[in-house]
């Protein structure tokens, strides 16, 4: 029996676990994966570039000199392998891109990944009866310059999505006079000193730039629409505003009528699911952030030996790959199978109605926050392997409470897994957290979802 050929199109964190849970049975599988930078990591490679690589490409990573991870270490590891033990549970960039790094030579993965090799096109191939045959992949060496075309039986996308930034289309933004900026571009603060800065997004990127930058700035204005943030350490310079509405000269117009002079303009808006190499006949579409079709948030429905790994957001991204990725496996191994493709239409459109009726927005049609366990457990039954321990989740969870309650003082609390249902945390140097029960989370959590995420993915 030929080996299954599967094609697998970057190597961050789900390109590299693809890699090692397939290559696990290199009997049965042979894997290429492509990467068109030069440095396994995907978006944890730090560049202090901004705009275009050497190659003409825009840059793909969003990191920043000062991150530090918003989710501890603990839950943050693929099972294989841990974080060194000396770390912080928040670790900096630097520290993940390492992990990954010694993930990547732990297992031996560095021979399957294709450095600089750029993926031009991916289009399904037809017999002459028009049946699906397999896929062409299309990829451009970019240090030579050279473009080969090869067939394969499966393609994994894994190209990450926090790299086409997504801005809105504000009145007067031609008349601004200020400075204009995405996050995606944000490296240091320092270039904000002395300076009025509004930042529009307060997601947990513009949270923890607008901490980043309150260092240097003058005042920040954090423009959202969502609660308002109810935790005690926010920097005095900073100032929670309702959302931009217009742009003049040198000022932003907030929807309560107020009105503030800045000098720069950040969005931090998220960004846009993009595919571009992808031809239209292997029918993927993203439409204000929703990608279809899609089962279970990682199968194509048309053609389900292509696979999205890591749309879902807000969640425990390496350890979902890590779970989307045993799904793909026993896919690919005959160990599970698919419901007809009716019915994973159906589940789809099921699923996308339970989240509008509950107050998702549709541009959170992939979100995921504490869905996500509900959501991993699905695919653990689907697959017929472990589901993930329930330690993970009460991290989570506990992290959760405790940054709605201190935005910097969480990061210096220290966790440490006991076993796969308990945990313990060492308080940081911080005024003591309220002590609550999980009950708290409703405040946080819309009421209507609240009483019925139960229901999510029956």
């Amino acid at each position: 029996m030929d080996a299954i050929r599967v094609a697998v199109v970057g190597a961050g964190g789900a390109g590299i676990v693809a890699a090692k849970l397939l290559s696990e049975w290199s009997d049965l599988f042979s894997v290429d994966v492509f990467e068109q930078t030069g440095h396994i990591g995907g978006t944890w490679v730090y560049v202090e570039e901004a705009g275009k690589d050497e190659f003409g490409l825009p840059i793909h990573s969003s990191m920043y000199r000062n991150l530090r991870t918003n989710l501890p270490k603990e839950i943050m590891q693929f099972p294989e392998l841990s974080f060194d033990a000396h770390l912080h549970s928040f670790p900096t960039h630097k520290d993940v891109l390492h992990y990954l790094e010694r993930y990547a030579e732990a297992f031996n993965l560095h021979q399957y990944i294709k450095l600089r090799h750029f993926v031009e096109k991916v289009s399904p191939r037809y017999d002459s009866d028009g049946a699906f045959l397999n896929w062409s992949v299309r990829v451009r060496d970019l240090s030579s310059g050279a473009s080969t075309e090869s067939e394969y039986d499966a393609v994994l996308l894994c190209n990450g999505h926090y790299a086409e930034p997504k801005a809105p289309s504000l009145e007067g933004m031609d008349t601004f006079t200020g400075e204009v900026s995405h996050s995606h571009d944000y490296r240091h603060p320092e270039k904000f000193a002395g300076k009025r800065v509004a930042i529009l997004g307060a997601a947990s990127s513009g949270q923890d730039i607008a901490l980043d930058i309150s260092k240097f700035a003058t005042k920040v204005f954090l423009s959202h629409e969502n609660p308002r943030l109810s935790c005690k350490d926010i920097p005095a310079n900073v100032t929670e505003k309702l959302r931009i509405t217009r742009l003049s000269q040198g000022k932003v117009a907030f929807r309560d009528g107020s009105e503030e002079e800045v000098d720069c303009l950040m969005f931090a808006t998220g960004y846009k699911y993009s595919f571009p190499f992808l031809d239209e006949s292997c029918q993927i579409r993203s439409q204000d952030h929703r990608v279809t079709p899609l089962f279970k948030h990682v199968v194509n429905i048309e053609y389900p030996s292509m696979f999205l790994v890591g749309i879902p957001f807000t969640v425990c991204p390496f350890i979902m790959f890590h779970q989307q990725m045993l799904l793909v496996r026993s896919l690919l191994m005959d160990e599970c199978r698919l419901p007809s493709k009716e019915d994973m239409l159906a589940d789809e459109e099921r699923e996308y109605k339970w989240r509008l009726q509950r107050g998702f927005p549709h541009r959170h049609a992939h979100k995921m926050d504490f869905l996500q366990f509900k959501y991993m457990a699905s695919l653990a039954a689907l697959g017929g392997f472990p589901p993930v321990s329930k330690v993970i989740e009460d991290i989570w969870m506990e992290v959760f409470v405790c940054r709605n309650e201190q935005l910097i003082g969480y990061k210096l609390d220290e966790y440490r897994v006991v076993d796969e249902t308990t945990y313990s945390k060492k308080e940081g140097d911080h005024p003591p957290m309220e002590k609550r029960d999980r009950g708290y989370l409703g405040m946080f959590i819309p009421t209507a979802i609240h009483e019925d995420r139960d229901s999510y993915l029956p």
